[in-house]
């Protein structure tokens, strides 16, 4: 299978997948996929983002959320690293009906107001591993190989040089596999 031709791409505009995008993971070490526009959403309509089986790298992540209020939906990513970071300043974006395959870290909420619906995450060690409040994950079904199926992690946050606090999160009817715990909160929030 050739590489696809949208891998290392950044998209900045409303965009629905007409194929898989499969990346040579062993020459592309960055996002297969960066979101890059306010308010964007990429319809994966049925169609995968991955490294390809035969790659012996990850990438850092299949898909990139970078900017406030984007969207992403009814697909798969796999074989990465991270299967989708939500790492925009802004937050208040959503993943919606995405299977996340052979990733490390299925999800990533690194932003404020997430959310992540109607998802299946098959992840390594962390099934959704959330740093900010305001998430909602709700309607998934979350597996975690060899950790936790959802993580509450302290970030510092390069602005004010502390732990960003995690006030609020709301979690409802998961299914959550786990081989560590099924929620992991080592700092009580």
């Amino acid at each position: 299978t050739s590489t696809s031709p949208l891998c290392n791409s950044i998209i900045e505009a409303d965009t629905t997948l007409s194929e898989d995008v499969r990346c040579n993971c062993d020459t592309v070490s960055s996002p297969l996929i960066t979101l890059q526009a306010v308010g964007m959403t990429l319809d994966m309509n049925g169609y995968t983002v991955k490294c390809m089986d035969s790659s012996t790298t990850k990438a850092e992540a299949c898909i990139i959320v970078a900017y406030k209020w984007t969207t992403v939906k009814n697909g798969a990513v796999g074989n990465c690293d991270v299967g989708i970071a939500m790492e925009s300043l802004g937050g208040g974006n959503t993943v919606d009906t995405v299977a996340v395959k052979d990733s490390t870290v299925g999800i990533h909420v690194l932003s404020r107001d997430n959310v992540v619906l109607h998802s299946t995450i098959d992840a390594k060690e962390v099934g959704i591993k959330i740093e900010n409040s305001g998430a909602l994950i709700e309607g998934n079904d979350v597996d975690s190989q060899e950790g936790h199926g959802i993580e509450f992690v302290e970030h510092i946050t390069e602005e004010k040089g502390r732990a960003a606090v995690i006030a609020s999160v709301d979690i409802i009817d998961n299914t959550i596999h786990h081989e560590g715990k099924c929620i992991f909160n080592p700092a009580n929030y």
